[in-house]
């Protein structure tokens, strides 16, 4: 049977990428699996601020957005839970995701594929590269059923539609590709 003991899940701060923070910590309270959730920051962004405003973006801006972000969400309240761990990572995102997973030894990355994280082939290939699966939340799942079965504790695996069976066997068929 797979098994995830540490779940990443990118995200961007969109509405879809909250879907897909719902749908990690799910499958994070079906395993027991700590959580961490990062975003990235653009490199240029990040120096800009220093060299014009004197300012640490990611410590004074990016890091408080992205505890909000977490709070804000059914995450937070879930029971059975742990609190996520957060992280604000500087560079280019999918090289950036993947290092994250194999430094922490994550078997699951949870991502969603619309939002402003549009480098999902990337992050993809990088994954596959170093053997960590990659579950896709797609725009369609974005909803109130999603929060509601995370917030009622179901399992993932307990959810019908055709985005999750897809989603189920691509993670089972990626966990079967390991030695």
């Amino acid at each position: 049977m797979l098994a995830f003991s540490t779940i990443v899940c990118p995200v961007d701060f969109s509405d879809h990428s909250k879907a897909a923070l719902e749908r990690a910590a799910a499958w994070a309270r079906h395993f027991r699996a700590r959580l961490i959730v990062v975003t990235v920051g653009e490199p240029l962004l990040v120096n800009a601020a220093a060299a014009t405003y004197d300012m640490d973006l990611v410590r004074e801006d990016l890091l408080p957005e992205l505890r909000a972000f977490v709070e804000d969400t059914s995450v937070a309240r879930a029971a059975g839970l742990p609190p996520p761990e957060v992280m604000v990572l500087v560079g280019e995102s999918a090289s950036e995701i993947v290092a994250l997973a194999q430094r922490e030894h994550a078997q699951l990355i949870v991502i969603a594929t619309d939002g402003c994280l549009t480098d999902v082939r990337a992050a993809a290939t990088l994954a596959q590269t170093f053997d960590v699966s990659l579950l896709l939340v797609h725009k369609c799942r974005v909803g109130k059923s999603l929060a509601k079965s995370a917030l009622e504790g179901r399992s993932p695996a307990a959810d019908r539609s055709p985005h999750e069976r897809r989603a189920r066997l691509a993670v089972r068929s990626a966990g079967s590709r390991r030695p």
